[in-house]
């Protein structure tokens, strides 16, 4: 799936999609939407500019510790939504999983 497609078939429903549905007339009528563009928009529109810094350095602390593999795999995956540059390839994935 394209990065215009993976946006253009997110579904978002109640707030988030009454605002994600007025946002998109901010752009032009023929204008693709990447993913990019809508995970920025979304980030910036319900993402406090101080929690993504914070996450980023709770998810470099993480460890499985006492967690179940079930529980510790969650947590990496919640935390990882706020440090992708650490988690864009298999290789960095392994390394910080």
């Amino acid at each position: 799936m394209t990065k215009e497609l993976k946006a253009e078939y997110t579904v978002l429903q109640g707030p988030a999609g009454i605002w994600w549905s007025h946002h998109r007339t901010t752009f032009h009528a023929n204008t693709p939407i990447t993913w990019d563009r809508f995970t920025t928009a979304f980030r910036g529109n319900y993402i406090p500019p101080g929690l993504t810094p914070m996450k980023i350095a709770e998810f470099l602390k993480l460890t499985q510790g006492t967690k179940t593999m079930k529980e510790y795999l969650y947590s990496f995956n919640n935390l990882a939504r706020y440090a992708f540059e650490f988690i864009n390839t298999d290789a960095k994935k392994i390394t910080s999983f």
